[in-house]
């Protein structure tokens, strides 16, 4: 990590860490853990952009996120740039502060990394968050402690700019739900585009609620409608995303087949985001 191609000026010339949306790059990439098995990109509904993850439980609560109709951006491996707010903080907290080389010979402050930084939008009102991801409680304690105190900087640091931070540690229900939503929405991270409101419209009036076979409430509705079954699980994964449907998440659906539709919204209320019902 101290060669040149990592070095700090060199990912602040790439444009590592900056941006928003679309044009956001991590400051760190599936290329920079190779080999572990656990990292991985995905396109990005919200963001139509690949995102990279550097662990599961890191997916895990990607998908959490994108899945919250409040939350607008999501930007992974966000830098903390301000490192003499880091040096303070570690001043204080009698914390050793790692370096790593910025050009040549010189050396600068590690830049720290949050795992996950959100931009949420209500009503026109935007803030932040910040999420700080771990496979579980246990890693946190260690002999030396220096996992809790890194924690701790991060935390502070993060409170200093005003920003809400969090510790994510997925449990089984957490785990089940975001391989409920990554399944369900499959079909739109494939094709990378979204349908026309008419298609979706379509498949919405026709939905029930209730407990189907998945694979076969999308063979049938294909063929009521003349459409591609790709296409009707296209819509339905849309449908979901978009909060018109409820979907049980809390069992397999991919494992078991079946997906239970807890509710459907008023297809004729005016919050219908697919226009005029013919």
């Amino acid at each position: 990590m101290g060669s040149k191609k990592f070095s700090v000026s060199n990912r602040l010339n790439a444009g590592n860490g900056q941006g928003a949306g679309a044009s956001y790059t991590p400051w760190l990439s599936v290329n920079d853990v190779p080999g572990t098995g656990i990292s991985g990109k995905f396109f990005g509904i919200k963001t139509r952009r690949h995102h990279h993850t550097l662990s599961k439980p890191e997916k895990c609560c990607y998908l959490q996120c994108e899945f919250n109709p409040n939350v607008v951006d999501i930007r992974e491996q966000f830098p903390l740039y301000n490192t003499q707010l880091i040096l303070e903080l570690c001043r204080k907290l009698n914390i050793k502060v790692s370096k790593q080389k910025a050009e040549f010979d010189k050396l600068r402050p590690r830049i720290f990394t949050t795992d996950i930084l959100i931009t949420k939008n209500s009503k026109g009102k935007v803030w932040y968050e910040a999420i700080s991801v771990k496979d579980k409680i246990s890693s946190l304690i260690t002999k030396t402690n220096r996992s809790l105190q890194l924690q701790e900087i991060e935390r502070l640091y993060w409170a200093a700019h005003g920003v809400a931070w969090k510790l994510f540690i997925p449990d089984d229900l957490a785990i089940i739900n975001s391989k409920n939503i990554e399944f369900i929405t499959s079909p739109i991270r494939k094709s990378g585009h979204t349908l026309p409101n008419d298609i979706k419209l379509a498949v919405l009036k026709e939905l029930r609620v209730g407990t189907f076979q998945f694979s076969m409430l999308s063979s049938q509705l294909a063929s009521q409608l003349d459409l591609h079954v790709q296409l009707v699980k296209q819509a339905i994964a849309e449908i979901f995303f978009e909060h018109l449907i409820e979907v049980d998440l809390s069992v397999d659906i991919k494992r078991l087949d079946l997906i239970s539709v807890l509710s459907i919204n008023d297809i004729r209320s005016e919050n219908n985001p697919y226009g005029n019902i013919a």
